[in-house]
């Protein structure tokens, strides 16, 4: 075909602007149609006879296409049209419409070959969004169990319980692909592969692989390869297998978590070890006095809220009052003062019943508490019967109130 251009006459310029204005006013507006009379257009800059400087204005002006629309015309003119550059859409591309070729525009020749007229739209985008995935490296590498059209014949029936128990009583091919694929265009995905089912043939695409053409015989034998060792009868075909295929699927993933641990593990112990490291972990625990009290203890220790220093100026000054009161003569002293210093263990069962725990003990807490030094803790018997009979003076002036 002569595609060599003249220079388009003024009623052929205005003739070809009616013809896409009627064509964008249609609703089956024919696409290859308008992307070739744009091509016409920019190739002979026809656009300069109405004064504008390029075709993005004059579709822009004229009919308000924008940049990217004139770009698709002219793509889809080129892509889907009988040698590339006419207003004759190819036979295989009838009846689509205008998203679909849209959509079809970045796919490949090949993959072209996938779509049909019933094809919606939803489909060539997951075969696109296919194209745009990677295939994932396998964490432990083995031998497939399955064949990767096996792997989709197996996911494909999973939730088709009734539709494989039914095809197994059946012997004839075309009933059985009828039956599965009744509307003559069926697509089904699963990870990184796509089923396409057509009446007479099928299609299966991987990622970063070209389509692999099966018949429907094909199909059919391999299904009965991969139910024949679990089959019993034909409507338990589905029960037996995926039951079976389940309790090994669940002791693989058991067995797959041992190798991890069993990897992280070693990684671990072949990890090197700082020496800062090596001396944390080595490091003795010291046990302290607090550690070896029971929770009774710990509960009480928490009431007590005498400042240490306060305490211990406390105790060195009674310490040095039953000094200067064993020069004093007894004769001197109350007769209560005198009962309480030769007997604080009344004093004691009194400060016991008032607080409910003995004076001792709590020296005890508050020598763990404030880690009063060991030697001058052992001093404190002494000063305990001076703390008795302190208090002692402190009721007695008290009670005379």
């Amino acid at each position: 075909m002569d595609n060599t251009y003249h220079q388009i006459t003024l009623n052929e310029y205005m003739d070809f602007k009616q013809q896409i204005a009627d064509k964008l006013n249609n609703m089956a507006a024919d696409y290859i149609t308008i992307g070739y009379l744009l091509k016409r257009i920019r190739d002979t800059e026809g656009f300069k006879q109405d004064g504008y400087s390029s075709l993005q204005e004059f579709a822009k002006r004229e009919y308000g296409l924008s940049e990217s629309a004139v770009s698709r015309f002219i793509s889809i003119n080129t892509k889907f049209s009988v040698d590339g550059n006419t207003p004759i859409l190819q036979d295989e591309f009838k009846n689509f419409g205008s998203s679909k070729l849209s959509e079809m525009l970045t796919l490949s020749d090949e993959d072209c070959k996938l779509i049909t007229e019933k094809t919606t739209v939803a489909t060539i985008r997951d075969l696109k969004k296919l194209n745009s995935e990677t295939v994932e490296a396998d964490v432990v590498s083995s031998e497939p169990k399955y064949s990767s059209l096996e792997n989709i014949i197996i996911e494909f029936f999973r939730n088709k319980k009734d539709l494989l128990n039914k095809i197994y009583i059946m012997s004839d091919i075309e009933d059985i692909a009828e039956c599965i694929n009744p509307s003559g265009n069926l697509t089904y995905k699963h990870k990184a592969s796509m089923l396409f089912m057509f009446e007479d043939k099928l299609k299966l695409k991987r990622v970063g692989e070209l389509p692999t053409e099966y018949t429907w015989d094909d199909f059919v034998e391999t299904t009965v390869n991969i139910y024949r060792e679990t089959y019993t009868d034909h409507d338990t075909v589905w029960q037996n297998f995926y039951k079976i295929e389940a309790e090994l699927l669940e002791q693989e993933e058991l067995e797959n978590a041992k190798r991890k641990k069993a990897s992280e593990t070693k990684q671990v112990l072949d990890k090197p070890v700082q020496k800062e490291e090596y001396e944390e972990r080595t490091k003795p625990v010291k046990k302290t006095e607090e550690t070896t009290k029971n929770t009774s203890m710990e509960e009480q220790e928490d009431k007590v809220t005498v400042e240490d220093e306060a305490v211990i100026e406390e105790i060195e000054e009674m310490r040095q009052e039953k000094e200067e009161e064993s020069q004093v003569n007894t004769s001197t002293k109350s007769d209560f003062e005198v009962a309480t210093s030769q007997e604080p263990k009344l004093f004691y069962e009194w400060y016991k019943s008032k607080h409910n725990k003995s004076l001792k003990d709590e020296l005890i807490n508050i020598r763990v508490k404030y880690q009063v030094d060991e030697e001058y803790f052992e001093k404190l018997d002494e000063y305990i019967d001076v703390l008795a009979l302190n208090y002692a003076k402190y009721y007695s002036e008290v009670t005379k109130c």
